[in-house]
């Protein structure tokens, strides 16, 4: 049986994608949608239980980003933190950890299978494989690389979105995760097969300071995610001079 939730995040991101002109079929412009859409957008090295967060504030959107992590679970992690942005009743900034997909916490379960349908369209998908390959659930290695990399997301993710279509079999994908095991993991299994290696490499490194730096900074501190150095090097830099006294 469908999951309620699962099929509510599917028709918002689906009514997402109308809504700012974007087909069911394309790859979603992560980037250049926070371009356009003045989303500011702070990428930085975080602790690896840490994806992302979204901030609203006087009408300003913003999104952290950590970019400890490869750009492939950044991709996802953006998307994660637009559902937040965009769709989330009653939304109150707090911390996140894309791709768990816990059904115990509704507003970030929805978050996780929004990011799914917003970056990997059914439609996107079935335009890349044939009949015979879903008929046998079997797709070849290098043809799932050529849509993760189309997609712009990691080769996990569009494994389990090909499994959850059902466009392979469970046996099958089993078997391509003891292959990436035996490879040496997936960024040489992507070396091997034609893969896009930059999903698996970490990127986009810096900080962009901005109005709400302050106010982000600080949820981050409480939250524990950067440490008091950290946390007192970015009040510097936006004149702040606190000292630990002052925390």
């Amino acid at each position: 049986m469908k999951n309620k939730h699962s099929e509510l995040a599917k028709k918002k991101a689906s009514r997402f994608r109308q809504k700012f002109g974007y087909s069911s079929n394309d790859p979603f412009p992560v980037d250049s949608f926070l371009i356009k859409e003045g989303i500011i957008t702070t990428f930085t090295e975080m602790s690896e239980n840490f994806s992302g967060m979204a901030l609203k504030k006087e009408g300003n959107l913003g999104l952290i980003i950590n970019s400890a992590q490869p750009i492939g679970r950044q991709n996802f992690s953006i998307a994660h933190e637009l559902y937040h942005l965009y769709e989330q009743e009653d939304f109150v900034p707090r911390p996140s950890t894309a791709g768990k997909f816990d059904k115990k916490d509704i507003e970030e379960f929805m978050a996780d299978k929004f990011a799914v349908y917003l970056l990997m369209p059914e439609s996107g998908i079935m335009e890349m494989i044939s009949e015979g390959e879903i008929e046998s659930g079997k797709i070849e290695i290098g043809q799932i690389f050529k849509i993760s990399g189309y997609f712009r997301v990691s080769f996990e993710a569009t494994l389990n979105r090909l499994r959850d279509l059902e466009f392979i079999n469970s046996d099958y994908k089993r078997e391509l995760d003891e292959l990436k095991s035996k490879s040496g993991g997936v960024k040489n299994m992507a070396r091997l097969h034609g893969g896009d290696l930059s999903l698996y490499e970490k990127g986009r490194s810096g900080i962009l300071l901005s109005n709400n730096m302050i106010e982000l900074s600080d949820i981050l501190f409480k939250n524990h995610i950067i440490s008091e150095i950290s946390y007192l090097s970015t009040m510097d830099r936006l004149g702040m001079n606190l000292t630990e006294n002052d925390i």
